[in-house]
């Protein structure tokens, strides 16, 4: 039988005018078999092309003198076996899985940065309609933001022009106002005597202001208080009273109502440090609440001082079960040495006290419908004011020299709200404090006092 593909190698090379031994020589050059080469050469000289007669395989010698090409070897075609089938749908289908999980992955990534764009990240220009500002609203607010309202017809445009760590600064209109972080202000912007806007700083954080606005409703009172002058110094405290000739209800303006006094030069409410004592100044922590150079100064019970600024924010998820307050506080603590009986005096005094509602449970008693946003703001005035009654105050305890250490040490891993298991007994001057940190038990006796 004769081999096809030489036969059609053969008419290829003749119809590119190679002679027959030009020919035949490519043909043994690929080593195919002599016989095969003849058979198709033989084949193509009983059945030549159209137009072409069989004496033209006579001829020995090129059909014209114009070079030779060299000749192509014949194409072999492979043999497919069912396992390069299954190989290549094995393959087809890999790669349509890898492309549609890659396409996945893009369209995934492609909406969270949409989402990130244009939800986490404070936009430039914010638009509020009256009817929103009268429900209320919560912004959180970068640097260079514009806000842009209307309050009774009237368009009012806020420009944030500077953002500090504990306070929010606004070109609004002409003038500029400040902010300060838990305070309510309510302000004036018409100019007509009557206040017209609610703004409350709620927090600072990552270089932006999360800000409440509200409409200041003209059903509101406008509280006007009276007060009598303070009266006599009695246990260290004088008082007055002040009432609101409008009878708002309300206490958001009230003055305060009471003060620290001496009842007389020889008699005095605080604790005088002694003009010899040196103590070690360990700086200002508002961090960890105590520092390391404390904790040092515990060990041996030398005689140091720290001064902290910090805050306290109690879960906003318990804020379904009872109040929640967020408390910012200024304090110092001392380490005064050892005293007579071999204990360590530790002596604390706070500088500031401010208290208000954590802005999650603000939240969740103004979308719960229970309360005015009037109400929440007497409640959150009325915390404050019970918050005063601490600032100024000092204690000196004497404890056991391991028990201050763990009480300090727990202080510095877990802050302020560190976890003890306390019993106080109150007799006369002195109040008795027993206190287990941990395995270890603090036992002391401590005095108090104004200043």
């Amino acid at each position: 039988m004769v081999n096809e593909k030489i036969v059609r190698y053969v008419r290829l090379m003749l119809k590119k005018k190679h002679s027959i031994s030009e020919i035949k020589r490519g043909l043994l050059n690929q080593k195919l078999p002599l016989r095969q080469i003849n058979a198709a050469i033989s084949f193509v000289d009983q059945n030549p092309l159209e137009g072409r007669s069989s004496s033209f395989f006579k001829r020995n010698k090129p059909l014209n003198s114009s070079p030779k090409q060299p000749l192509a070897k014949i194409p072999q075609k492979k043999k497919v076996t069912n396992s390069m089938l299954k190989y290549k749908k094995d393959k087809l289908k890999y790669n349509t899985k890898v492309f549609l999980g890659v396409v996945f992955v893009v369209i995934f990534v492609v909406i969270f940065l949409f989402i990130l764009m244009n939800v986490s990240k404070p936009k430039s220009s914010i638009s509020i309609s009256e009817f929103s500002l009268s429900e209320g609203v919560f912004l959180n607010l970068s640097k260079k933001s514009k806000v842009n309202f209307a309050l009774d017809t009237q368009e009012h445009k806020m420009f944030v022009s500077s953002i500090k760590k504990d306070s929010i600064c606004f070109q609004i209109d002409t003038d500029e106002r400040c902010f300060i972080k838990g305070k309510v202000e309510i302000i004036d912007l018409n100019e007509d005597n009557k206040k017209d806007l609610i703004v409350r700083l709620d927090k600072v954080e990552d270089k932006l202001g999360f800000l409440f606005f509200k409409k200041y409703g003209d059903s509101v009172c406008y509280e006007n208080w009276n007060c009598t002058d303070f009266g006599i110094c009695i246990n260290g405290v004088k008082k007055r009273l002040c009432v609101d000739s409008n009878s708002c209800g309300t206490i958001l303006n009230k003055p305060a109502i009471q003060e620290i006094c001496f009842e007389s030069s020889n008699q005095t409410y605080y604790y005088e440090i002694p003009s010899n004592l040196d103590l070690k100044d360990c700086g200002l922590e508002n961090e960890t609440f105590v520092n390391q150079c404390f904790l040092d100064a515990a060990e041996t019970c030398d005689f140091a001082e720290l001064k902290t600024s910090y805050s306290i924010e109690i879960n906003p998820i318990l804020a379904i079960f009872g109040m929640n307050v967020s408390s910012n506080i200024s304090s110092q603590m001392e380490i005064r040495g050892f005293s007579e009986d071999g204990n360590c005096t530790f002596y604390e005094k706070v500088f500031e006290f401010s208290s208000a509602l954590h802005p999650d449970y603000f939240n969740y008693l103004l979308e719960s419908g229970d309360y005015t946003l009037e109400e929440i703001l007497i409640m959150e005035a009325e915390i404050n004011d019970s918050m005063q009654d601490s600032v100024g105050i000092w204690n000196e305890c004497s404890y056991n020299h391991d028990g201050l250490i763990a009480m300090l040490n727990s202080y510095y891993n877990y802050g302020p709200l560190a976890e003890a298991n306390c019993v106080y007994e109150v007799k006369g001057d002195y109040t008795y404090v027993t206190c287990v940190y941990g395995s270890v038990e603090l036992n002391g006796v401590c005095t108090s006092g104004f200043n």
